[in-house]
């Protein structure tokens, strides 16, 4: 989905002490307005934005921990104002900055990096990533997004056009530019196709050390000054090493073959705790 603005309402709380205005907060207000009307319609036409007969899919990943990741298998990736579960607590000059309550989000290239967060936050979990196909229709812009040197470039043409341009921005776009997005009102466990358990516990801790190349770019992506392409494939082969380490392949739209896998996960689940001091 395409997130559309021809007139950008800007208030005094704004205006920034250096005189110039505060351009992210202002299109994370009106994206999050947005975002709420677009819910609020789907849910009056109690209908998902995840169409079944959908086409053009991508895969793309959430990261969690194991202590969530049986419960997705058997509900799907449900969001936060259903499981009332908030992985994220950011702090901005005191205010808590929340994510959209009703949106799940997905990446392409941090799945480690977030699963490794969640899972510091349960005791005796293990980090784990959820591989889902998803259409792109269903795909909005992660509100971070607007952090991205493509925001940037669109607001400065609407800037300058005063309004003849208008400001736009797609789920699409944002995975490929920003490698994150959202999906409002979750994600049914038919689109799952793989889950990763990341129990290799050096393995984690030599990918997040300061001198990764892995974490150098994401520090620099959350700075929105990558410069490169990330690519994963090295990563994906250390992590195969490892027999702590093991992807499972899921077919969500099989009933019977999403129980097994189930099955299988949960059993390597154990071994992984019983083997762990």
């Amino acid at each position: 989905m395409e997130f559309v603005l021809s007139n950008i309402m800007i208030t005094e709380k704004d205006q920034l002490p250096n005189g110039q205005f505060d351009v992210i907060n202002i299109l994370k207000r009106e994206y999050k307005t947005w975002v709420k009307r677009q819910i609020r319609l789907k849910k009056e036409q109690n209908s998902s934005f995840i169409e079944p007969t959908a086409k053009n899919m991508v895969r793309v990943y959430h990261g969690t921990n194991t202590a969530h990741v049986l419960d997705i298998l058997s509900n799907g990736l449900q969001p936060r104002s259903i499981t009332d579960i908030s992985n994220w607590e950011v702090f901005h000059e005191g205010e808590l900055l929340s994510s959209i309550d009703d949106v799940v989000y997905v990446t392409t290239k941090w799945h480690h990096y977030y699963a490794d967060v969640v899972a510091r936050k349960t005791e005796g979990s293990f980090p784990c990533y959820i591989g889902f196909d998803v259409p792109k229709s269903a795909l909005i812009p992660d509100e971070d997004a607007f952090h991205s040197k493509l925001s940037h470039e669109r607001y400065f043409k609407y800037h300058l056009s005063q309004g003849g341009v208008p400001f736009h921005l797609s789920g699409e776009e944002s995975l490929t530019h920003y490698f994150t997005a959202g999906i409002p009102l979750g994600i049914p466990a038919r689109h799952i196709r793989e889950v990763a358990i990341l129990g290799d516990k050096r393995f984690m801790r030599e990918l997040l050390s300061p001198s990764n190349h892995f974490i150098q770019l994401l520090e620099n992506w959350s700075e929105g000054k990558l410069a490169q392409e990330v690519k994963l494939s090295p990563v994906y082969k250390k992590q195969k090493k490892s027999q702590l380490n093991k992807t499972f392949s899921v077919n969500g739209k099989n009933p019977d073959s999403l129980a097994s896998s189930l099955q299988e996960i949960k059993a390597f689940i154990g071994m992984l705790k019983a083997n762990t001091p």
